[in-house]
């Protein structure tokens, strides 16, 4: 097996279980324990894993968290994210939205409306009048983030080819990391959200001409 792709493995194990060990890796592939301590050396040098005693671990606030696991949090604020973002949307209109629980949240809040034609991570879409998209994270120089990177392209093909992107994001992404760079706020028209930007952030967004808009009706979940 190649080192590129025995890499791509090594990290998919890592993301899914949180750690992984050099012997058991070695017996899983079929090589000497000295490869796979390459292999992870290589890693840690991306900055995709981080070197323990006997083994490797995903560096903290990198891991993604399951799709149903992820669904549950935050879901109030998702839920007026997805009714703000939706109600945007004018019927009679077309409109692209991609692959995650805010997202989804848009669609729930989207089916009263009428007469819309919905497309979803069709990469050969042609030009949409709106886009939804969500991140798994997003830092304080606007970027948004994410862990997969053919959702990425996805994502970034969806920017390209709508007339207006919004994105929807609860304030609990400022507090994530994720390996991959989406796009920049200032390619985004307008941002929906539960909590106010940092000041630097809001005065970034401001500049750009990118929208903040924050849902409300926002209670305190159980």
């Amino acid at each position: 097996m190649a080192a590129n792709l025995r890499q791509d493995k090594i990290l998919g194990l890592a993301k899914a279980e949180g750690r992984v060990s050099v012997d058991e890796l070695a017996a899983r592939f079929g090589v000497t324990a000295q490869t796979i301590r390459r292999d992870l050396g290589e890693l840690a040098e991306a900055g995709k894993l981080a070197r323990v005693h006997g083994g490797a671990v995903v560096p903290e606030g990198v891991a993604n968290i399951g799709y149903h696991e992820r669904r549950g949090l935050n879901a109030v604020a998702k839920a007026a994210i997805g009714q703000a973002c939706a109600a945007a949307i004018p019927n009679n209109s077309s409109l692209f939205l991609n692959i995650g629980t805010t997202t989804e949240a848009v669609a729930r809040a989207l089916l009263g409306h009428r007469q819309l034609t919905v497309v979803t991570n069709n990469l050969n879409v042609a030009n949409m009048d709106h886009a939804v998209i969500g991140t798994s994270a997003l830092d304080l120089d606007g970027d948004l983030l994410d862990f997969d990177a053919q959702e990425v392209r996805v994502s970034r093909a969806i920017i390209r080819q709508a007339r207006k992107v919004f994105l929807v994001a609860d304030a609990s992404k400022l507090t994530r990391a994720a390996p991959v760079r989406i796009a920049s706020l200032s390619e985004i028209d307008a941002l929906f959200t539960d909590r106010p930007l940092p000041e630097s952030l809001a005065a970034r967004c401001a500049e750009w001409g990118t929208e903040v808009r924050l849902a409300s009706g926002i209670g305190t979940e159980a």
